[in-house]
């Protein structure tokens, strides 16, 4: 995930190994979250509504990791532009320069309706991006590894 993030080149010649990986992810959540409102509600679509919502939900983890919002407060620099705060890292988005879609941005994305978003639909997307997240922390973990002074 952190090289696919940070490296378009990579982006572009691993898309459809991506695009398989996070189907994947979704399928081990399916089976891990077994009792749960999403995962009957999945279950209960045909098989070809299932198939183009695991497609639809990996598919835009993707587009939201890769390219996410710019904050509002920072206008995407990560340093608080006014106020008696200028110049330190912006209390929005913590530094980052950017900010994760809006709920109803990903219902949007995703083709639900904003009511069935979070009662059903909110928590395994949800599941979903942290677990890329935290896979991407672990790429740039490995990276500062392999680039630090101490070898």
């Amino acid at each position: 995930m952190y090289l696919y993030r940070n490296w378009p080149a990579f982006e572009y010649q691993h898309n459809e190994s991506m695009m398989q990986f996070v189907k994947a992810l979704f399928a081990r959540a399916v089976r891990r979250d077994k009792g749960k409102l999403w995962v009957a509600k999945f279950l209960k679509m045909q098989r070809s509504k299932q198939l183009a919502l695991q497609q639809r939900m990996a598919l835009v983890a993707i587009e939201e990791l890769t390219r996410p919002d710019h904050c509002f407060a920072c206008a995407g620099y990560g340093k608080e532009i006014t106020g008696p705060r200028v110049g330190q890292s912006c209390a929005q988005c913590s530094g980052r320069g950017l900010v994760s879609w809006s709920a109803n941005a990903r219902a949007k994305n995703l083709r639900i309706r904003r009511q069935d978003w979070e009662p059903v639909w909110s928590h395994a997307y949800l599941a979903l991006i942290d677990r890329l997240k935290e896979l991407e922390l672990t790429g740039a973990d490995l990276h500062a590894q392999a680039m630090s002074d101490d070898g």
